[in-house]
C-alpha cells in the first residue's frame, strides 16, 4: 500500500514538473504552409486511388491517368 501511494505521488509529482519540449527547426518552431488548390485537388486524387486499393478501378478519370501518365514529364512534380 505504501509502494503504491510513492509511486503515485512520484507520478503526480513528475507530471506537475513536466514541461513542453519545443524542437528549432530552420531558426522557429515548426512552420506549416497552407495548400492552394491544385495542391488539394492532387490531394484528394491520391486519396481516391487508393480508396479501394486490392480492386480493379472503373473510373474514367483513372484509367486515363494511367495510360497517359509519364513519369519523365512530371518530374519536377517530386521532390
Amino acid at each position: 500500500m505504501k509502494f503504491t501511494l510513492v509511486a503515485v505521488l512520484a507520478g503526480l509529482c513528475a507530471f506537475a514538473l513536466a514541461s513542453p519540449v519545443y524542437e528549432e527547426q530552420q531558426g522557429g518552431y515548426h512552420h506549416y504552409k497552407v495548400g492552394g488548390k491544385d495542391y488539394l485537388r492532387q490531394y484528394k486524387d491520391v486519396l481516391t486511388l487508393f480508396k479501394y486499393v486490392h480492386q480493379p478501378t472503373h473510373l474514367q478519370e483513372h484509367v486515363t491517368l494511367a495510360k497517359e501518365y509519364n513519369v519523365h514529364h512530371n518530374l519536377a512534380d517530386y521532390t
